[in-house]
């Protein structure tokens, strides 16, 4: 388990190179560092299949130029990227390309050598690999591999795929028949949870792993279902880390109207991604500072607390759940920023942990350690203080299920 991007990338380089019969990956390529590892997998005749995002692997000529060389050197190379069906013909033409993904992304972070699994909520970029915190687990179990290379392989099927240099939409959306996707792709989903579930229904011990998954747009509601059941146990504690703070209303009720203890840790402005960035998002920092107080200000009890993420030079994007209950210790990783977004309108994959293991939970607790370590406790005070551009709470109503 690793919370520094250093050991991260330390970490994927080294089972990159080690990796004998296949790697996937699902999230964007856009370093040549990666492109080059992946070369260097292939070269040795390992099978390598990649599945990223429509609009955020084609922003760039560079990266899908990076990729399609790949594709046409190496016939055991594929590479699909997924395109959001909520996504129509009229979005594509009247909206920029940035702003397309504020209606769906590709958003797991899954990237499969052999037998082992690295689960994270950090893309393939500079700055994940530099001074951007986020979280990283890396699994060896060859169920769970096994479960998300057929999980890549099932939503690569509903992609488009890069075949000989071009991009190949799927059938149906190529002809707009977005009902019939939707209804073909759901089933066989569902299919392949229910598959799973029952090969793993005897599987015991100190341990369990419970992946769960979101695609709301074809009825997937895998992981909104378990973190409602979660937040709604009693007696115990809870910590979140909370990559943008936007929490959802079916959450923020269960919060607001619990006994248990909550601290939520979430990025300073300063620390926001899109903080002192160009064109319209430069007012997303803005955006969560006034979603953020509108959370703070509904607070009745002292049961929660927000922290802020402030560490100079670094920005926040880490996610995720740790549970402390009496017998037992839950800790959720994964892809989900816990906001409308991935609720509603990505495609997310979480791993719900519960262990027994006390080696395991010290992990568990040193990761969150080391998250808090640059965080400060907010207030009311703190938040209503600071300054909002006169337009951004209009916006900001218009725009939050994107967020």
């Amino acid at each position: 388990m690793s919370a520094t991007p250093q050991k991260s990338i330390e970490e994927k380089e080294k089972e990159y190179q080690e990796a004998r019969a296949r790697i996937l990956g699902s999230d964007s390529f856009e370093q040549e560092i990666q492109v080059d590892l992946l070369e260097a997998a292939l070269l040795r005749g390992v099978e390598v299949e990649i599945l990223v995002d429509y609009f955020r692997g084609t922003r760039t000529q560079k990266e899908l130029a990076m990729i399609a060389s790949l594709e046409q050197k190496f016939p055991h190379f594929k590479a699909f990227y997924y395109q959001s069906p909520s996504v129509g013909p009229l979005i594509q033409k009247v909206m920029p390309p940035r702003f397309i993904e504020g209606f769906g992304l590709q958003h797991m972070k899954i990237y499969k050598f052999d037998d082992q699994v690295i689960i994270s909520g950090a893309n393939l970029n500079t700055d994940y690999f530099e001074n951007r915190q986020d979280r990283y687990m890396l699994i060896n179990n060859r169920h769970l591999s096994d479960y998300f290379g057929e999980l890549v392989s099932l939503i690569s099927k509903y992609s488009v795929q890069l075949r000989s240099g071009t991009l190949h939409l799927n059938p149906l959306i190529a002809e707009n028949r977005r009902t019939e996707y939707k209804k073909e792709f759901s089933k066989e989903v569902l299919q392949f949870i229910s598959k799973w579930r029952e090969n793993t229904k005897l599987i015991t011990g100190d341990t369990i792993i419970s992946p769960a998954l979101q695609i709301y747009d074809i009825g997937i509601t895998q992981d909104e279902n378990a973190m409602i059941e979660l937040l709604q146990l009693s007696g115990v504690d809870f910590d979140i880390a909370a990559g943008y703070l936007n929490l959802p209303n079916i959450y923020e009720t269960i919060l607001l109207n619990s006994k248990n203890r909550f601290n939520i840790t979430t990025s300073a402005p300063e620390q926001n991604g899109f903080f002192n960035s160009r064109g319209i998002s430069q007012y997303i920092p803005h955006a969560y500072s006034y979603l953020q107080y509108q959370f703070m200000r509904k607070f009745k009890d002292n049961n929660i607390k927000v922290f802020e993420y402030s560490r100079t030079g670094w920005t926040w994007h880490a996610k995720g759940l740790w549970a402390s209950g009496k017998d037992e210790y839950m800790a959720v990783i994964g892809s989900s920023n816990l906001n409308y977004r991935s609720l509603r309108r990505d495609v997310e994959a979480q791993l719900y942990i519960t262990t027994k293991d006390s080696k395991l939970k010290m992990k568990f607790q040193d990761n969150l350690k080391y998250l808090s370590e640059h965080s400060q406790i907010s207030s009311l005070k703190t938040a209503k203080s600071r300054y909002l551009p006169p337009h951004i709470k209009l916006l900001t109503r218009f725009i939050k299920t994107m967020l």
